[in-house]
């Protein structure tokens, strides 16, 4: 919702610069503007224009690396996980060769705590289709709760996409919005950061 304030308050004030820009000589005799006025005017303006182009530009390049981080990790963590499990296997493997290349733990590449599971989620014949990417760790823990609540409710754990919420709705005709996120989980313990928080609009 912010994301779509903010560029229609870059749409709203690049359209005015432009107005002001274009129709500014137009009243310059009659508001007694000398020509270097209206030139340093439209200088003004025009400089704001600029400004305004290049944020929204580097804001879509933004948002282009960010969607490539996860393709970038489900094609290249398993096998770098690989070569870290097969370096261990190696007899003149050592913990002071471990820490000091940063790897020692079960698996130190999804224990890191930037790693963040996908989910989305749609209403299909009143059940809850929820897919979910897992990025490489064993499975997710599903968790849910109701629109304004604050804490969570674990609803499963899960290997294979999609999971299907089938559970019982309130009475027939209620409307209620659920929420739902996931966590990363491997060898039974979370990792990481919770996944996108999700809402989907149920009538039951």
């Amino acid at each position: 919702m912010l994301a779509i304030f903010e560029k229609e308050l870059e749409r709203d004030l690049e359209s005015w610069m432009i107005n002001f820009e274009e129709k500014l000589p137009t009243y310059s005799k009659i508001l007694g503007l000398s020509d270097e006025t209206v030139e340093n005017a439209q200088a003004y303006t025009h400089e704001i224009r600029r400004a305004v182009q290049h944020s929204r530009q580097a804001k879509a390049a933004a948002a282009a690396a960010l969607a490539a981080i996860p393709v970038s990790e489900a094609k290249y963590l398993p096998p770098l996980r690989g070569v870290i499990q097969k370096l261990k296997t190696s007899f003149a493997y050592t913990d002071i060769i471990g820490s000091d290349l940063r790897i020692n733990g079960a698996d130190v590449l999804m224990e890191m705590g930037y790693f963040k599971p996908l989910l989305a989620g749609e209403l299909v014949a009143g059940n809850v289709i929820l897919k979910f990417n897992k990025r490489g760790v064993d499975g997710v823990n599903i968790y849910t709760r109701l629109a304004g609540e604050s804490k969570w409710k674990r609803l499963c754990y899960d290997t294979n996409s999609p999971y299907i919420d089938n559970r019982k709705r309130q009475g027939p005709g209620a409307y209620e919005s659920i929420e739902y996120m996931c966590r990363g989980v491997i060898n039974d313990d979370e990792i990481g950061q919770q996944s996108n928080v999700i809402s989907i609009m149920i009538n039951s």
